[in-house]
C-alpha cells in the first residue's frame, strides 16, 4: 500500500545545485515513514526539475524561477523537513517548500524565518516529528 506526498521546492538560481543535492539525498537516504531512517531496498522517490530547458510552462516564456517537484512514497515528512532545515542554502530567504500529504486538500508552505524553517499561513504550526 502506498502513502503519497507531493513535494515542490522553489529556490533562487544560486541554490539550484543545492536542491539537486537534496534530490540525491531523497533518492538515496530519505527516511521512510514509520521507520525513522532509510530502508535498504525501499525507495521513496526523488525530485525532478520542472523549470529547466527541457520543460515548458504555458505563456510561451521560460520560467524565471527554479522549481523541483516529486511525488514521494512513504517519506517521513518530519525527517525530510528536518533535513531541508539543516542544508546550507545559499539564499535561504528565497526557499519555499510546498508539502501536500496524501489526505491533505491543500499544500503546506514552509519558508525560513529568523534562521528556522517555519510554516506559513494555513500550514501546520510545527512539522511532524521525524519518526523513529
Amino acid at each position: 500500500m502506498s502513502h503519497l506526498t507531493d513535494i515542490m521546492v522553489s529556490v533562487g538560481f544560486p541554490d539550484q545545485p543545492t536542491v539537486e543535492a537534496l534530490s540525491r539525498w531523497i533518492d538515496e537516504e530519505a527516511p521512510v515513514r514509520g521507520v525513522g531512517g532509510p530502508v535498504e531496498g525501499r525507495w521513496v522517490g526523488n525530485l525532478a526539475e520542472t523549470t529547466g530547458p527541457r520543460t515548458q510552462w504555458g505563456g510561451g516564456k521560460a520560467p524565471g524561477c527554479v522549481v523541483f517537484a516529486g511525488t514521494l512514497n512513504h517519506v517521513d515528512i518530519g525527517g525530510l523537513l528536518a533535513h531541508i532545515a539543516s542544508v546550507p542554502w545559499r539564499a535561504p530567504e528565497v526557499l519555499q517548500v510546498f508539502v501536500r500529504d496524501e489526505y491533505d486538500t491543500v499544500f503546506q508552505v514552509w519558508m525560513f524565518q529568523d534562521g528556522r524553517l517555519c510554516p506559513m499561513i494555513g500550514s501546520r504550526a510545527e512539522p511532524p516529528a521525524p519518526q523513529a
